[in-house]
């Protein structure tokens, strides 16, 4: 009996067909794993050159003077966040959240945390909130050397888990700050004259005729050297 080599098994098996249809399934197999991986290589490309999703910018105020010299900076709109004044900015007239204004803080750092803010800049009216202020940090803040001739008013709603208002180093405020509304402090002040270089001279009255709850003081006053005026309380 003669045995035929395996070189010439090979090429009969090949001329049934044997061999063919093992390699054209291999052919197959070897060619879905190469469209895979490159659609795995594009879809890692891609994941690696779109890096990290952009951070999300902190949300300005919607009522913003930076500078310049205007008549009044209000807010009527019940969709407001925060009113900002600062960079030197010249108000001769009032800042002033209307009875119509609601504004509701969304911010992650100051001053789109804060109500109004008032920093560094001159107003000669007042600072008054008639309508509503739900805020992250605080309601009302008056601050970094700050000028308010006309005094700082509430006969609305303001809510903050810190101070519902604040002055903090200016070194003079003159004026009244008069409270007919309703503060709300869940864990602070509700009216607070401190902080550094809080007011050296306050020369004004604090006058409350509405309701003031805090978890601190209604009423705290600190840092002042010289206090000219009177504080009532009918509320």
């Amino acid at each position: 009996m003669r045995f035929k080599p395996v070189a010439e098994l090979g090429r009969e098996a090949n001329a049934r067909g044997a061999i063919g249809p093992w390699r054209t399934a291999r052919a197959d197999y070897c060619a879905g794993r190469l469209r895979l991986l490159l659609a795995s290589s594009s879809l890692a490309a891609l994941l690696i050159g779109s890096g990290a999703p952009a951070a999300v910018a902190a949300p300005n105020c919607k009522v913003i003077q930076n500078g310049g010299s205007v008549a009044t900076v209000p807010n009527s709109l019940a969709t407001g966040n925060c009113i900002l004044v600062e960079g030197g900015a010249n108000v001769s007239g009032n800042v002033i959240n209307t009875s119509t204004g609601v504004l509701t803080t969304n911010g992650v750092t100051s001053p789109s945390l804060t109500g109004i803010t008032i920093s560094n800049s001159t107003v000669g009216g007042s600072v008054s909130n008639a309508g509503k202020i739900v805020a992250q940090s605080q309601g009302i803040v008056i601050d970094n050397n700050a000028v308010v001739s006309g005094g700082i008013s509430n006969s609305g709603i303001i809510t903050a888990p810190q101070n519902d208002i604040v002055l903090t180093g200016v070194p003079t405020f003159t004026g009244n700050i008069s409270n007919a509304g309703s503060l709300t402090s869940n864990f602070d002040n509700g009216i607070a004259i401190n902080g550094d270089g809080a007011a050296t001279l306050f020369d004004g009255s604090i006058v409350n005729s509405g309701m003031i709850s805090a978890q601190g003081d209604g009423l705290n006053v600190g840092s002042v050297s010289t206090f000219t005026g009177g504080i009532s309380n009918s509320g």
